[in-house]
């Protein structure tokens, strides 16, 4: 998982079983001052080549977290966002309860600074030059745009 600038990891689990709609499986739990993110791991748990991110939601489209009980006591979190809801099996489900609540009331403060990602896409152009009438030209082409011979 990346940070963006500002933003910093305040809790984190993993192998978290998760229930997302019709989904479920288990993955990484990481929760930062501006989002709640779970990222799976592809190939197995040990020898996961890479992971894929199953949710990245921002922590404002949090709507409501509550705390589920079994048998007189807490096993898991439900989260509530605009797309639906989502249980994740924490294994203290009051730790991360109060995590989301803190970083909801930071976030929501008028300190908090907004969170901003730049990408920037670097291409590399190379150029080449006819063999007839010595015009550079980018070498995804086929042809020579000055005199259109074959390049």
């Amino acid at each position: 998982m990346l940070l963006s600038g500002g933003e910093s990891q305040l809790r984190r689990e993993d192998v978290v079983p998760y229930r997302w709609g019709d989904a479920t499986g288990e993955g990484s739990l990481y929760l930062t001052t501006f989002r709640l993110v779970l990222e799976s791991p592809q190939g197995g748990r040990l020898r996961a080549a890479h992971t894929e991110t199953v949710f990245d939601l921002p922590l404002r489209s949090v709507g409501n977290v509550s705390v589920g009980v079994v048998r007189g006591r807490a096993r898991y979190i439900v989260l509530e966002f605009p797309p639906g809801k989502l249980r994740l099996d924490v294994v203290d489900p009051a730790r991360w309860y109060e995590a989301i609540a803190a970083a909801k009331a930071e976030l929501a403060s008028a300190h908090a600074p907004v969170p901003r990602a730049t990408h920037t896409v670097e291409r590399e152009v190379v150029k080449i030059r006819c063999r007839h009438c010595g015009t550079l030209s980018d070498e995804r082409m086929s042809r020579c745009a000055s005199c259109g011979a074959s390049l």
